[in-house]
């Protein structure tokens, strides 16, 4: 009898092991290791050479950044061990706390304030971004990029952009972030290290990644607002077990009891 409510307590317990995972694994599009990974757009009259900026609180320019002083490394293709083991470890972070997890509720209400609500947020993209000169980045020296992505984003689209700073994942600034007339991404960081880009499901206007290796110009399917749901089925085998396991123990015990009196 002690071995059976021993099996089933355990079961309850894989049981809500697996919900959690479950649902993490629900915050990332399921292209986010197999599409094209956000490509530089280099900004518009500047030399041939330049491909982001240096502005400073204001959004003001103060100087130009060139291609050998910038790298994008998507997460599936880090081959430098340092960057790659950051990903690595950015990803299982984000996989199994989810984003609501690693959020701070400062962050979260950013978002809520921003018209979108956490809980429908996907990560569509995952990538570090390494500049020559990150050391001297701050609050009043952001590097300011402009990415092109295939989200088939339009201007006004909720976007979001959050970076893992000294181990822990932080919202960038929505004032910081943008969507171009042409559809692009335009934020400004004040550090560098992994960076996610993610897009609210909920959001009429925002569409999901196409399919990997499909055609960009086809339309996408719409976005599964049942994203952050559970199945219902982890919650009724969770409490059968835990129902079987409670009478199994009351009957149990009852029954020593009776046969110490007698």
């Amino acid at each position: 009898m002690k071995k059976i409510i021993t099996v089933l307590l355990s079961a309850a317990m894989l049981f809500s092991l697996g919900v959690a995972s479950f649902a993490a694994e629900d915050d990332f599009v399921e292209s986010v290791g197999a599409k094209d990974a956000p490509t530089i757009v280099s900004p518009d009259g500047y030399e041939e050479n330049v491909v982001a900026t240096i502005v400073d609180g204001a959004g003001t320019y103060k100087e130009s950044v060139t291609n050998d002083q910038l790298t994008i490394t998507p997460y599936d293709s880090a081959s430098d061990s340092e960057i790659q083991q950051a990903l690595k470890a950015a990803y299982e972070k984000l996989l199994t706390a989810g984003i609501a997890g690693v959020l701070s509720d400062a962050d979260k209400q950013a978002i809520a304030a921003a018209g979108a609500n956490v809980d429908s947020l996907v990560v569509t993209d995952l990538f570090d971004i390494s500049y020559t000169k990150q050391d001297e980045l701050s609050e009043d020296n952001k590097l300011n990029v402009t990415f092109s992505t295939n989200l088939n984003l339009q201007a006004g689209d909720k976007v979001f952009v959050m970076a893992e700073i000294d181990g822990e994942w932080q919202l960038i600034p929505t004032s910081d972030v943008t969507v171009t007339e042409e559809g692009y991404i335009n934020a400004s960081f004040s550090k560098l290290c992994p960076v996610a880009f993610m897009i609210d499901t909920d959001d009429s206007g925002t569409v999901t990644p196409p399919t990997p290796g499909g055609d960009d110009t086809e339309t996408p399917e719409e976005p599964d607002d049942t994203s952050s749901s559970i199945p219902v089925w982890f919650w009724i085998s969770i409490a059968g077990v835990s129902l079987a396991a409670i009478v199994l123990i009351l009957v149990f015990g009852f029954k020593n009891k009776k046969e110490s009196h007698t």
